[in-house]
Order: structure tokens, then C-alpha cells, then sequence
């Protein structure tokens, strides 16, 4: 096993300080945002097919895409007169769908006990 060097030494830390960072940004992230990444991670690249598959219209997915490329978590770039958005490469597939999962899913799915306030509890 060769030894580090203090470059690749930092450079790991700041990976791991950059991939918390997004932990914590996907862990406030509200649903749309969620599915939009989802999409993302998945090879649609242009806001167009998102706003298709999502069901929302174009401007809405440009103002999330917007929040997203500002917080650093989507990529963009030009290809001729088409902006194509590519997810960060620090994010993990799974943990952005899981977190999608747990947000769409009701309690009693995921194998949790449903709150006293929720209808089904009080059934």
C-alpha cells in the first residue's frame, strides 16, 4: 500500500467535506426537487423531457434547476443551442431515491407505525 501525499490527503477531505455538505442539502430538499434529481441521475438531461416526465411546467423546472446548480449539486452545460444538467458526481443514486422513497411513502408502507393525529390511526 503506497502512502499518501498531503495533496491527495486534502483532496480527500474535501470530497468528504463536499459529499456532507450535499447530504445535508438533499436531507432539506423538498419533493419535486427530489424527483427532478431523481430524473437527473438517470440520464434526462433537458429541462424539457423533465418538465414532461415530472408533469410540471418548463418554468418551474428551470427555477428548481436554478436552486439545484446554485447549491451545487446539478451541473450545467451547453450543447449547441440545448442546456443539458448533469447531477454532481459525489451524489449517490440510492440515497437520493431512498430519501424520495421515505418522502412518498406513508408510514404503515415503510414499516413504521403511523402517527395518533393520521387517519389511519384512527380508524
Amino acid at each position: 500500500m503506497t502512502p499518501r501525499t498531503d495533496a491527495e490527503a486534502s483532496q480527500n477531505a474535501d470530497s468528504l467535506a463536499d459529499k456532507d455538505r450535499l447530504d445535508r442539502i438533499l436531507s432539506r430538499m423538498g419533493h419535486t426537487k427530489l424527483r427532478l434529481l431523481a430524473l437527473i441521475l438517470g440520464g434526462v438531461q433537458d429541462p424539457q423531457s423533465a418538465s414532461y416526465e415530472l408533469g410540471i411546467s418548463p418554468v418551474t423546472v428551470y427555477h428548481h434547476l436554478t436552486a439545484l446548480r446554485a447549491q451545487g449539486v446539478v451541473h450545467v452545460r451547453r450543447s449547441g443551442r440545448a442546456t443539458l444538467y448533469s447531477a454532481n458526481s459525489l451524489l449517490d443514486t440510492d440515497h437520493v431515491l431512498g430519501l424520495l422513497h421515505i418522502r412518498t411513502d406513508p408510514p404503515e408502507r415503510r414499516g413504521e407505525k403511523p402517527s395518533p393525529d393520521s387517519p389511519v390511526a384512527r380508524r
